[in-house]
């Protein structure tokens, strides 16, 4: 039944690893060399095993290297990146900056609508009969990480691009409690038109002091495969 089902995705049934223990503590050991202490954000436990992987190899560096499961996948980590050294720079010990890490992962909105379910269906997220009636009607899956897990929350139905304007408004609803600080657009494999469409109706929406716009990475490309977009900030 295994053989069939994986011709009958095409035979490119996708799949993705974490990084060995092994593989963690040789980074570990390289990345030490540079300072006394180290935080490794990790994605969320709850979609890899690459945060109990990074917890295994940071115990034999005697509380040297610190392991935040991120509740986050893509550029939803990269929030949490980016303001560990904005905290560094202000002083704030490790403990203090693992405490605010952890209150604020759960305030990034991380979401990405694809064009269809293909990849989905190939990569064992979404059964055949699902993937068939997104075809047939035009169905455009929506995804959303909560409480570290990524699951479908919602379709768009029509033209894609008109579907990812609506996608927007949908992302970005409640504005007041936006922070302005920075969003990130990451797509993985999207025409220009499509980018420049996603791009301008975030920037109509709201005054982001920073915009960036990204390419989603091999793991995350290879589960929702060509022409996905994502909008990432953080809510306050």
């Amino acid at each position: 039944d295994n053989i069939v089902e994986y011709f009958e995705r095409g035979g490119n049934q996708v799949l993705s690893k974490a990084p060995f223990r092994e593989e963690y503590e040789a980074f570990f050991e390289k990345v030490l060399k540079e300072g006394d202490e180290k935080l490794h954000i990790a994605v969320s436990s709850s979609v890899s095993l690459s945060c109990k992987n990074a917890s295994a190899a940071a115990e034999r560096f005697s509380g040297r290297v610190h392991v935040l499961d991120s509740h986050q996948l893509s550029t939803g980590m990269a929030h949490l990146v980016l303001t560990a050294p904005q905290m560094v720079n202000q002083g704030k010990t490790t403990a203090d900056i693992m405490k605010e890490l952890e209150c604020m992962r759960d305030r990034v909105s991380t979401g990405f609508i694809a064009e269809n379910a293909n990849y989905l269906y190939r990569a064992g997220h979404v059964g055949k009969f699902v993937k068939n009636v997104c075809e047939l009607l035009k169905i455009h899956p929506v995804l959303g990480v909560k409480n570290g897990s990524m699951s479908l929350k919602g379709i768009k139905i029509g033209n894609y691009e008109n579907a990812l304007r609506r996608y927007v408004r949908r992302e970005m609803r409640q504005l007041s409690s936006i922070e302005k600080e920075r969003v990130f657009i990451t797509h993985s494999g999207c025409s220009l038109k499509a980018v420049t469409t996603v791009k301008q109706e975030v920037t109509r929406l709201c005054s982001f002091r920073e915009v960036y716009v990204t390419e989603a990475s091999a793991t995350i490309s290879c589960n929702c495969g060509a022409n996905t977009i994502g909008v990432l900030f953080v809510r306050q």
